[in-house]
């Protein structure tokens, strides 16, 4: 696969809320869908109960895979990324794991930004891949210190009006 078609890549971000997914029929879609961000954790105690299922059917479509991880930035990185890497097991997927950059909870620019350098740390430390940050710009320009994560992939949603 050719580096200008994973730079514009369809994909779809799967977990619990869609259930049960027929991963045939996401296969034979068109467009193509490339890749899949699933939904692997949140914060330190939540693991998506799909994620076993998603994780063995999208492999087996051939759609490539990235697991993701949603922060909670008031929670430590560490337990954070040791229930992301307890759900993953030993298969971190085709592409970079992914931080879902989303929430803010009352917490400052700098108390996020500190809490996604340091998961993407640990992230790098555990996968020997940098991860790639997902999010919305907006959220991006009110949350983060973007001067201070330089080097990363982002992946910036893009939403389909109604």
């Amino acid at each position: 696969m050719s580096d200008s078609h994973l730079n514009h890549a369809f994909g779809i971000d799967v977990s619990a809320w869609q259930g049960l997914i027929n991963w045939e029929a996401i296969a034979s879609h068109q467009p193509k869908v490339v890749f899949a961000g699933i939904r692997a954790s949140i914060s330190w105690g939540y693991q998506d109960k799909w994620l076993p299922h998603n994780w063995k059917e999208a492999k087996r479509v051939g759609i490539l895979r990235s697991a993701y991880h949603v922060i909670y930035p008031a929670e430590t990185a560490i337990s954070q990324m040791d229930n992301l890497f307890r759900a993953l097991g030993n298969d971190y997927g085709d592409l970079p794991i992914t931080l879902d950059l989303e929430l803010d909870h009352g917490q400052s620019r700098r108390t996020i930004t500190n809490i996604v350098l340091r998961c993407a740390k640990t992230i790098f430390e555990r996968s020997g891949r940098l991860p790639i940050l997902y999010s919305r710009a907006q959220w991006v320009n009110d949350h983060l210190y973007i001067q201070d994560l330089p080097g990363y992939d982002w992946w910036l949603a893009q939403y389909l009006a109604p």
